[in-house]
């Protein structure tokens, strides 16, 4: 019976590559904000030979019904829009694995780190000045299949988050994730291989100038920047202020 060859035979050493050469993205509509088109051409030209998909919301409805049936009603259900393009990105790495980043991210350099299982960066941390240790989810990448993820979505169902009012980050969002990443012990994170880069690598502080930019494209380190542009946020906080002035207007 033939042997099989593998990267670590002989003297050519390669890293397996765990992570597959797919970017994910996600948007409302294929109509992609044109402030935000040159970040994705960018990150396409960045990534010559990889896969790019653009989820839309009639995409993501369509993948949730063939993948995951079971969390399909729950899924339609979220009261915010976001929760679903939250959620949506962890059936995603789940499922297929991959990088995946918002229309809001700004590559700077290639992402390379494919022999790494799961990349889940920090977006604060304690230990580089920030008042708290928080994981984002506007970037990050896995193999497919990871548990991580599972867990997350398994969370979700066994506590919907369906109140009208909810707390959109806490929910399904960063803060949601911090919480699974921390209830885990350090060594089920290393079982899982989930690798936590330090928050320089791939959210650097927001540049409020030219020359803040400047200085987050020279450090060497940054693979990119996420400019928290928050649409979800404004919309919501838009209809909250108009639905109070109607009150107001035709209060008795």
């Amino acid at each position: 019976m033939g042997k099989n060859s593998s990267a670590s035979d002989g003297d050519n050493h390669q890293p397996q590559v765990m992570i597959p050469k797919i970017i994910h993205q996600t948007s409302k509509t294929a109509e992609i904000p044109e402030k935000w088109e040159t970040f994705r051409s960018r990150i396409i030209e960045m990534h010559p030979g990889w896969e790019y998909r653009l989820w839309t919301d009639s995409d993501n409805i369509e993948f949730v019904a063939k993948e995951f049936p079971e969390h399909l009603q729950l899924f339609k259900d979220y009261p915010k829009g976001i929760m679903r393009a939250d959620v949506i990105r962890y059936m995603l790495m789940y499922r297929l694995g991959g990088f995946y980043m918002d229309l809001d991210y700004e590559m700077l350099k290639p992402f390379d780190l494919l022999d790494r299982r799961v990349v889940l960066p920090h977006s604060r941390r304690l230990a580089e000045g920030d008042s708290c240790d928080r994981m984002g989810n506007a970037v990050f990448a896995s193999e497919p299949g990871n548990p991580f993820w599972k867990m997350l979505l398994d969370d979700l169902a066994a506590n919907p988050p369906l109140q009208e009012n909810v707390d959109v980050e806490a929910a399904t969002g960063p803060n949601f994730v911090t919480k699974i990443y921390f209830s885990l012990p350090a060594e089920e994170r290393d079982r899982l291989g989930i690798y936590a880069p330090d928050r320089i690598l791939f959210h650097p502080e927001t540049p409020r100038s030219k020359k803040d930019r400047e200085n987050i494209v020279n450090n060497g380190k940054s693979y990119g920047i996420h400019h928290c542009h928050g649409t979800w946020r404004e919309y919501g906080t838009l209809k909250k202020v108009v639905r109070k002035l109607k009150q107001r207007l035709w209060k008795p």
